[in-house]
């Protein structure tokens, strides 16, 4: 199996930056992004290549500049409908923006989170069967 690449998406520089280092102690290869925006315009620039799925994974903050994290989950759900997605939230509720979303392809995990259980999703994440985009 190859390794994971995510695709993280997070506007605070140090909690980008942790992220990253995390993950990528645990084998990730990450790819970061200050914003929605710019996290979008990565995901086209990867599919170019006429990736079906550009990364295999896409970390999300909810609340950010430009593009926030739930305008950025449409875009990739119009795009690349089984990509899975995680949101990251200090604002609401995980569970109800889960329930709200109601997208199996995506899980939500709520500032301030614990390692293991973000580590925990991420593998539920990637261990998903793909539905045909």
């Amino acid at each position: 199996m190859t390794q994971a690449h995510i695709l993280l998406a997070e506007d605070e520089e140090y909690i980008r930056a942790g992220l990253q280092d995390l993950l990528e102690l645990f084998g990730y290869t990450v790819s970061s992004a200050d914003n929605g925006a710019n996290a979008w315009q990565m995901l086209q620039n990867r599919a170019n290549g006429n990736a079906r799925k550009p990364y295999d994974l896409v970390i999300s903050d909810v609340r950010m500049p430009q593009l926030d994290g739930v305008q950025l989950l449409e875009r990739i759900r119009d795009g690349y409908p089984s990509l899975p997605v995680i949101l990251i939230t200090g604002h609401m509720e995980a569970h109800k923006l889960s329930r709200a979303l109601g997208d199996p392809a995506t899980d939500c995990i709520e500032k301030p989170f614990e390692i293991a259980a973000l580590l925990q999703k991420v593998e539920r994440a990637l261990e998903r069967p793909l539905a045909a985009d």
